[in-house]
């Protein structure tokens, strides 16, 4: 378990300098329009749903490593471009394409792995002990993630006074590959799960599977509350990121600042999460978790143009409050699919839960 927490961690620091509001601030240097700033956030996205194929396909594996092994280097892979996007002499909206068709097959690829990966940790960590792994393995990714993109955001600040952002980019972008080559390395090192009943893949078969997380009662009032849940995070998206950059003319280091103030209050209050949700259970506090991030935008309303100590004194402090929140949302969303899904089915319930 502590390689799969290593194998997490710089997977994260990949995926948050590739992503995000570096990504966006790509975007804004082709001068794409907002239509491309919520399309970065949304192919990832929109994808998902090939996480329900790519359940089916996993069952006829008797090892979990092996199928995952696969849509993770392709992941990887299809963000190399990023090494050349931003100083290449291309039209801008032929870089955006380009850079949607990437974004594309990676999230395809991740999709068709993301739930037996899930699979395979749950199988790995016992069911009395998953609040306490979980919120500790939360914390080092959330740490790692905001860390991580306060230092790429001031290395890309410092290029961007000097007049070279396209060039920081890459830097950025590239210590972002490398961190997921290291990924990779602690991935080899894991334990692997051998799958007790193999399948053979049948689309048709799968995809009737695929009916019983519906027509279960208890799990179906599970997929309703996700649906809503990240229709409302989602709609939004990018644009906290836009709005921050465009009109209140903030730094980028600042974004991850806030960030980071976020991310510290995941690592603080992660660990009684996790002890609450041993002791109390998933619902009650996920209840508690929903009501308290419905809150979140209401901080942006108090921030103008042109006021920089007001904003930044407002959004540090809101953002380190909604982080002690966030901590027991991603912990209770995750342990909710754990927790309510049959053990011989977990891959197709998760499929379905990350799917919504």
């Amino acid at each position: 378990m502590r390689f799969a927490n290593w194998d997490g961690a710089f997977a994260t620091v990949f995926g948050t300098l590739v992503s995000g509001a570096f990504l966006v601030r790509f975007v804004q240097l082709q001068h794409g329009t907002d239509f491309w700033i919520q399309a970065v956030a949304a192919i990832p996205a929109l994808c998902g749903l090939f996480q329900i194929p790519g359940s089916i396909l996993s069952r006829s594996f008797v090892s979990y490593k092996a199928y995952i092994r696969v849509g993770g280097v392709l992941w990887r892979l299809m963000y190399v471009p990023l090494l050349a996007l931003p100083i290449a002499a291309l039209d801008g909206n032929l870089k955006l394409a380009i850079l949607a068709g990437c974004m594309m097959v990676a999230s395809i690829s991740l999709s068709m792995v993301g739930p037996v990966y899930n699979d395979w940790i749950g199988g790995l960590v016992p069911p009395n002990s998953r609040g306490l792994y979980f919120s500790k393995r939360n914390a080092i990714l959330t740490g790692v993630g905001a860390g991580v993109g306060v230092i790429g955001a001031g290395l890309l600040d410092f290029f961007k006074s000097r007049g070279n952002e396209p060039q920081g980019l890459v830097i950025v972008f590239g210590i972002g590959l490398a961190a997921s080559a290291i990924s990779q390395f602690y991935f080899e090192k894991m334990q692997d799960l051998r799958r007790v009943e193999v399948v053979a893949p049948n689309l048709r078969a799968g995809l009737r599977e695929f009916k019983r997380p519906i027509a279960d009662p208890h799990y179906r009032k599970v997929l309703v509350f996700l649906g809503v849940f990240f229709f409302a995070q989602a709609f939004a998206g990018n644009f906290f990121a836009a709005y921050a950059l465009e009109s209140l003319k903030l730094p980028i280091t600042f974004l991850t600042i806030f960030g980071l103030m976020q991310a510290l209050g995941i690592v603080v209050a992660s660990k009684p999460w996790g002890y609450l949700a041993d002791k109390y259970g998933t619902r009650p506090l996920l209840a508690i978790g929903a009501v308290g991030i419905s809150l979140t935008p209401t901080m942006w309303l108090f921030c103008s143009p042109d006021r920089m100590a007001q904003n930044v004194s407002i959004l540090v402090s809101c953002h380190f409050l909604i982080g002690l929140v966030w901590a027991g949302v991603i912990l209770c969303q995750f342990n909710i699919l754990l927790s309510t899904s049959p053990e011989k089915d977990r891959g197709v319930y998760l499929g379905a839960g990350q799917t919504m």
